[in-house]
């Protein structure tokens, strides 16, 4: 069993599809597209890494001329011209944009995380301040039962004293 058939049985097998039940036709014609999207990756990632060599920058430049670095470096003219086209350059480069909205994105999930930190934050101090509440409420209904009884004692008591002064 070759590779471009091990593929299509494991494709096969992600879309619960059982390759030997398949006429042989199917087989092989699966087999034939399977090569032909083989193939296709393959120039696919070959592209994506010469975009990614592909790069305009005062190392290269100097590079491909043969002179130092050092050259462009001392001559702001030529080093401004150098990373002024680097940045035209990347405009166009796909690699660039993709690493760019990749920062950008993750730049924002960051933000988002930190913004729902913010909000279950809130929410939890939210409950805890009804809970204190309802405590409160409790209390302030404790405190007026505890100074109900207080009063009644106060007057019993005070009855007391009255009918004790009275018997002496």
């Amino acid at each position: 069993m070759d590779e471009i058939e091990q593929n299509v049985i494991n494709k096969l097998r992600e879309m619960n599809i059982d390759y030997t039940s398949l006429k042989t036709t199917i087989q092989n014609y699966l087999k034939k597209i399977e090569e032909i999207i083989s193939t296709e990756h393959k120039i696919q990632e070959e592209s994506i890494n010469l975009l990614r060599k592909n790069k305009v920058n005062v190392s290269s430049i100097a590079d491909e001329l043969g002179l130092s670095r050092t050259t462009f470096y001392n001559n702001t003219i030529l080093k401004a011209y150098i990373e002024f086209s680097e940045t035209l350059f990347d405009e166009n480069n796909p690699i660039t944009a993709f690493n760019n909205l990749k920062a950008s994105k993750n730049a924002l999930q960051a933000q988002l995380n930190l913004m729902i930190e913010r909000d279950v934050k809130s929410e939890i101090t939210l409950a805890e301040n009804k809970q204190l509440q309802q405590t409160i409420r409790d209390k302030n209904k404790e405190i007026k039962r505890l100074q109900a009884r207080n009063a009644e004692l106060s007057l019993e008591l005070q009855k007391i004293r009255t009918s004790t002064q009275k018997n002496n």
